[in-house]
């Protein structure tokens, strides 16, 4: 009799277990490579964007080697710099393109200068899928090929797509020609 009368609530716990033990398990599973969709979707978004600003603005450089996405949800500004981004039509900037600045794992997305250019990619301290984290096991200096590292599925190529975009950068670009017809010139009589 003891027995039916704790059969109910016994077997109502064991079931619960079960059922939080499969949520666990599922999100345990799945959560990496949610991750890495949402990075996907946002990355290409934040290409739009840029190439929206790029179209309108024109984007001329970036301050630094490294720049937070922080400043896509600013309407107006004075000068030629928004964050951390030159612009040579500062005026034409149909700002805010962003109610608010995109995250992932509490962290801004960066724009990061490459050996090819620049490139938008997750913050500092994301763990991606394959189990790297950006900024320790993903570093990004000047030198860096990151369009290698698109391609390549132990850096930041994922199941979704590539969890990076190049950005079209006007003087960089122009700054790069200068610069190999000098080195050019300097090598004429060698």
């Amino acid at each position: 009799m003891e027995l039916k009368k704790n059969i109910i609530p016994i077997s109502t716990g064991f079931l619960l277990a079960i059922l939080f033990s499969i949520t666990v398990g599922v999100l345990l599973y799945y959560s990496p490579q949610y991750v890495d969709n949402l990075i996907v979707r946002d990355i290409a978004k934040l290409e739009s964007i840029f190439k929206n600003i790029g179209q309108d603005c024109i984007i001329l450089n970036f301050e630094h080697d490294k720049n937070y996405i922080d400043f896509l949800n600013v309407e107006k500004f004075v000068g030629n710099e928004v964050g951390s981004i030159i612009l040579e039509h500062p005026n034409k900037w149909q700002g805010p393109y962003a109610p608010f600045n995109p995250r992932v794992q509490d962290k801004l997305y960066q724009i990061v200068q490459g050996s090819k250019g620049y490139y938008i990619v997750p913050g500092d301290g994301v763990r991606l899928s394959n189990g790297k984290v950006i900024g320790r096991d993903l570093l990004f200096t000047s030198s860096t090929n990151v369009e290698n590292m698109l391609k390549d599925k132990k850096a930041l190529l994922s199941k979704g797509g590539p969890l990076g975009a190049k950005v079209n950068v006007v003087m960089h670009g122009r700054q790069m020609a200068i610069d190999e017809k000098a080195l050019d010139d300097a090598n004429i009589g060698d």
